[in-house]
C-alpha cells in the first residue's frame, strides 16, 4: 500500500460520517479532479480483514449507479478509501427531496436502484445496507449507491458498521436480520420495498428512528395501510407488498419481475395526481374543493391563514371535508383578507415553556377581535386562545401587555409504590388492648402468614397527563417511575404483576430488598420482652431461653435449645424438645400432642397425648402422658413428683433421701376407650370434611366469577371463606395427627402389658399404682424391679399390697 496516499489526495473539507468512514472532499492532484476521501481509524487488529473485504467485493461493481472505488491506501494509523466524488452531506436522499419529485422521477430512481442491484447479484454480491444513508441523489436526479457488502449491527438507537462507524437511519431492517440470520439478496428486496414505500408515500414505513417500538413494528410487519394513499397506483401498492413480507421465501424473488410491476403502471395515474384540496375565491365568496377526505382541518386552516383569509366558522371546513367529494363547497358568504402590514408594530411574547403568550399592541390601535385571533394563528398559536382577554384588549387604547393564550401544562405521573400487609421495618410495637393498656409481651416479633396470603400490593405508576402548548403541540408528561415487587423465597407475583403472594405457610422476613416466607421460625435469642410471646401455626426453633411469663404456642414442633422458666409452651400438633431443661418456678406448663423430651424437669406441669422422656431428673412436678414415660439416660431420678402414664413407666431411681412423697401411676390403655375416642374423632373428621368440600365449592364459584385467583383474593367473601377453610384445615390436621397417635396407642394396648420398671433404686415413701392396684414402699430397695399386676395384686420383696 502507498503510505503517502495523502500526498496525492489533498483533503479539503469534512462532509459527514458514513458507514464506511468519515468522508471528506479532496482533490486528486494527479488528475486535478474532485474525489471523495474516506478515513477509517485502525481501532482493532481484525479491521484490516474487514477493510480488504470491502474493497475486494465492492470494488468489483463498476456501474453508473454505484459509487465507484477509485483507490485505497493505509498508514500506521488509518485506512484510506478513495471514491468518485459525491457530496455526502448535501446529496443524501431525504424526505424533503422526495417531496419535490414527481412520480416519473421516483420510478426512474427505483429503476436505477434495481439495475444496480441486479448487476451486483449477477456478480454474487449483495448490498446488506440498503438504508437511506447509502443512497445519494445528484442534482441531475441520478442515484448513487454506496456501502456494498458492509455488515451493520443494530443498536438501541442507530446502526454500527463493521468498520466501527455509527449512523442514524430509518429502520429498513429485514425481519431475518433482527433474528440474527445472514443477509441474502431477498433481504435487499425487503429494504428496497421500504425505499419504494417512502418514495411514493413520503413517510417511512416503520418510523423515523431505530428503537424498540419500531423494531417491534418490523417484527409484526405493521406499517400504515397503503390504501390510505388514494393517489397511489395499484401496481405500486402490489410492488411494495411483494417486497414487504416477513418470510424471505414469500417475497418477490426477481428484480426483473419487480421492475415489470412498476413499469407497467398506468403513466397517467402515476404522473397526474389531484391536490388534496383547493381554495377558490369567486364573486367575493370562498369555496373549498376537497379531494382527500383524510386531510386534517388544521392543514386546510393553516393554508387559509397563510393566504390571508379569516374564517369565522371552522365547522364549515369540517363540512367541506365530509361533503365536497371534489366539488366546490361554500365555506364563507364573503371573503375577508388581512393586510399583514397592519401588524408590523404588534409584538408577541412567548414564555420559554410555550405555555403562555402575551401580545403588546401599539397606541391608538384599531383591531377587531377576529384580526387579533388571525394574527395569533398566523404565528401558529392555535390552542388556548383567550377570547375574553382579547375582548378586553380591543376596548382599551393604551399600550398594554395582555395574556392572550394559555396552554395546558403537563401533569407528571406518580411513582409506583408498595403497600405492605406486614410490619416491614420489624419495629417492635407493643399491642394495645381495648382498655388502652399496653402488653409489652405482644410485640409482633414474629409475623406469620398462610399459603396464598397477599403479602404486599404494588400501586402502579401513572403515565401522567400530557399537556398542550399554545402551538397545539403535545407536551409529553413525565411518567412516574416503576418499582419491582420484592420477590423472595416462597413467594410469587400474581398474573397482573401487582400482588406478591405466599406459596407456603410460614413467617415473613424482610431484608429491605426481598420478602421471604420461612416455613420454620428460628429465634436466635432469648424469648423475652425484645421478642414477646410466640404464637405460630408451624414449627419453632428457639436457640435461647424462654423466660418467665412468656408463652410459646405452635401448631408444629417446638425445639428449645436453652432453659424454660415459668412459662407456657404448647405444641398443638407436634412434639416439644427442651435441650436445656425446665426450671418451672411452679408456673411452667408444657403441653404437646405427640411427645415431650427434656433434659430435666423441676417445678413444672407436663401433659402429653403421646410419650414423655426426661434425660436427667424430674423434681416437684406433675407429669401426665397417654403413652410411656422414661427417665433413664443420666441419673434417671424422679422424686417429690407425680408421674402418670397409660403405657409404662421406666426410671433408674424413684424417690430420694431424705424421703419425699413420690407417685408413679399407670392408667392402663383400654382398647374400648381408645376405640371410642377414634370413633368420635372420625365422626368429627367426616363433618369437617363435608364443611371443607362446601367451602372449596364456594371458593371455586368466586374464582370463576373473577376469572383468576389473584382478583378473587381481594374479594371480601373470598377472604372470609379462606379464613374458614384455614380453620377447618387446622382442625382436620389436628384430628389426623391425633388419630395416628391413638392408632399407635391402640396397637400398644394389644401387644403390651402395663408395668413400672425401676432399674437401680427404689426408696421409701414411693407410691406405685397400676390401674386399681397400688403399693407404697416402706423401705429402700436396690437393683432391677419390674412391677406388674400379677394374680390380682402388686408385690415387692417384703412388701404387701394395700
Amino acid at each position: 500500500m502507498n503510505e503517502l496516499i495523502l500526498d496525492r489526495y489533498k483533503k479539503i473539507d469534512f462532509l459527514s460520517t458514513t458507514p464506511s468512514g468519515d468522508s471528506y472532499q479532496a482533490i486528486d492532484t494527479n488528475f486535478n479532479r474532485k474525489v471523495l476521501l474516506k478515513i477509517i481509524p485502525k481501532t482493532s487488529n481484525d479491521l484490516n480483514k474487514r477493510f480488504r473485504n470491502l474493497i475486494t467485493t465492492a470494488g468489483q461493481i463498476i456501474h453508473p449507479n454505484v459509487l465507484t472505488i477509485l483507490d485505497y491506501g493505509e498508514d500506521e494509523k488509518y485506512f484510506y478509501l478513495i471514491q468518485e466524488f459525491i457530496d455526502t452531506k448535501n446529496d443524501s436522499l431525504t424526505l424533503s427531496k422526495i417531496k419535490q419529485l414527481d412520480d416519473n422521477d421516483k420510478i426512474n430512481i427505483v429503476t436505477d436502484i434495481i439495475d444496480a442491484l441486479q448487476f451486483a447479484k449477477e456478480s454474487h454480491i449483495i448490498h446488506k445496507n440498503l438504508y437511506f444513508d447509502s443512497l445519494f441523489l445528484t442534482k441531475s436526479l441520478k442515484i448513487k449507491i454506496d456501502n456494498f457488502n458492509l455488515e451493520r449491527v443494530i443498536t438501541k438507537n442507530n446502526l454500527i458498521s463493521e468498520l466501527g462507524f455509527s449512523t442514524s437511519s430509518p429502520p429498513f431492517i429485514p425481519p431475518e436480520k433482527i433474528k440474527g440470520k445472514q443477509s441474502t439478496y431477498l433481504s435487499d428486496i425487503f429494504q428496497l420495498g421500504c425505499i419504494i414505500y417512502t418514495l411514493f408515500t413520503g413517510i417511512y414505513p416503520f418510523g423515523e428512528k431505530i428503537n424498540d417500538e419500531n423494531i417491534q413494528k418490523i417484527k409484526l410487519l405493521k406499517y400504515p395501510d397503503l390504501n390510505l394513499f388514494s393517489n397511489l397506483n395499484n401496481n405500486i401498492k402490489q410492488a411494495i407488498r411483494a417486497c414487504l413480507k416477513l418470510s424471505p421465501e414469500q417475497r418477490i424473488n426477481s428484480y426483473t419481475e419487480l421492475l415489470k410491476l412498476l413499469t407497467e403502471t398506468d403513466k397517467k395515474s402515476v404522473t397526474i395526481a389531484k391536490e388534496p384540496f383547493n381554495i377558490i375565491e369567486l364573486d367575493n365568496k370562498l369555496y373549498l374543493i376537497v379531494n382527500d377526505n383524510n386531510i386534517s382541518p388544521e392543514t386546510i386552516e393553516d393554508s387559509l391563514i397563510n393566504e390571508g383569509y379569516i374564517i369565522h366558522n371552522n365547522d364549515k371546513i369540517l363540512e367541506a371535508i365530509k361533503f365536497s367529494n371534489g366539488s366546490p363547497y361554500l365555506i364563507s358568504e364573503f371573503t375577508q383578507k388581512i393586510d399583514l402590514k397592519k401588524f408590523k408594530d404588534v409584538a408577541i411574547e412567548i414564555t420559554p415553556d410555550k405555555i403562555n403568550a402575551f401580545i403588546t399592541l401599539p397606541k391608538n390601535y384599531d383591531f377587531t377581535k377576529d384580526e387579533i385571533i388571525y394574527f395569533l394563528k398566523m404565528n401558529n398559536i392555535k390552542y388556548g386562545i383567550d377570547e375574553k382577554a382579547i375582548d378586553k384588549l380591543i376596548h382599551k387604547k393604551d399600550r398594554l401587555r395582555i395574556p392572550v393564550a394559555k396552554g395546558k401544562p403537563p401533569i407528571n405521573g406518580n411513582d409506583a409504590f408498595i403497600i405492605y400487609f406486614f410490619e416491614k421495618d420489624n419495629i417492635l410495637k407493643p399491642k394495645e388492648s381495648d382498655s388502652d393498656r399496653v402488653d409489652f409481651k405482644e410485640i409482633n416479633f414474629i409475623q406469620p402468614v398462610r399459603k396464598n396470603d397477599i403479602l404486599c400490593i404494588k400501586i402502579p405508576y401513572t403515565e401522567g397527563i400530557d399537556g398542550i402548548d399554545i402551538y397545539g403541540n403535545r407536551i409529553k408528561a413525565k411518567p412516574g417511575k416503576d418499582i419491582k415487587l420484592p420477590v423472595g423465597k416462597n413467594t410469587y407475583v400474581s398474573s397482573d404483576g401487582l400482588k406478591l403472594i405466599s406459596t407456603v405457610d410460614g413467617q415473613i422476613t424482610f431484608n429491605g430488598k426481598h420478602v421471604n416466607v420461612v416455613e420454620v421460625i428460628i429465634i436466635h435469642q432469648d424469648v423475652d420482652y425484645s421478642v414477646g410471646n410466640i404464637n405460630y401455626h408451624g414449627d419453632v426453633i428457639i436457640n435461647g431461653d424462654v423466660l418467665s411469663g412468656f408463652n410459646v404456642i405452635a401448631g408444629g414442633d417446638i425445639k428449645i435449645n436453652g432453659i424454660v422458666e415459668g412459662c407456657k409452651v404448647v405444641s398443638e400438633k407436634g412434639t416439644i424438645t427442651i435441650k436445656g431443661g425446665i426450671f418451672g418456678k411452679e408456673k411452667a406448663k408444657i403441653q404437646a400432642l405427640k411427645k415431650i423430651t427434656a433434659e430435666f424437669v423441676q417445678d413444672a406441669t407436663l401433659i402429653c397425648e403421646g410419650d414423655i422422656e426426661v434425660l436427667d431428673y424430674v423434681r416437684n412436678s406433675n407429669v401426665i402422658c397417654s403413652g410411656y414415660f422414661k427417665c433413664t439416660k443420666k441419673t434417671g431420678t424422679v422424686h417429690a413428683c407425680s408421674i402418670t402414664s397409660s403405657d409404662f413407666i421406666e426410671v433408674d431411681i424413684a424417690g430420694t433421701i431424705p424421703y419425699t412423697k413420690t407417685f408413679l401411676k399407670i392408667n392402663p390403655l383400654h382398647q374400648v376407650i381408645i376405640k371410642n375416642k377414634i370413633n368420635i374423632l372420625n365422626d368429627k373428621k367426616e363433618k369437617l370434611t363435608e364443611s371443607f368440600n362446601y367451602i372449596k365449592e364456594q371458593l371455586k364459584k368466586i374464582i370463576i366469577k373473577y376469572g383468576n385467583v389473584e382478583d378473587a383474593l381481594l374479594d371480601k367473601e373470598y377472604k372470609l371463606y379462606v379464613e374458614r377453610m384455614k380453620t377447618v384445615e387446622d382442625k382436620l390436621h389436628y384430628i389426623n395427627e391425633h388419630l395416628l397417635l391413638l392408632e399407635d396407642l391402640f396397637e400398644r394396648s394389644i401387644k403390651h402389658t402395663s408395668f413400672i420398671k425401676i432399674n437401680k433404686s427404689l426408696y421409701t415413701d414411693v407410691t406405685l399404682r397400676i390401674g386399681n392396684y397400688s403399693i407404697k414402699t416402706t423401705k429402700d430397695h436396690t437393683g432391677l424391679h419390674i412391677i406388674k399386676v400379677e394374680k390380682g395384686q402388686l408385690t415387692l420383696p417384703e412388701e404387701e399390697s394395700l
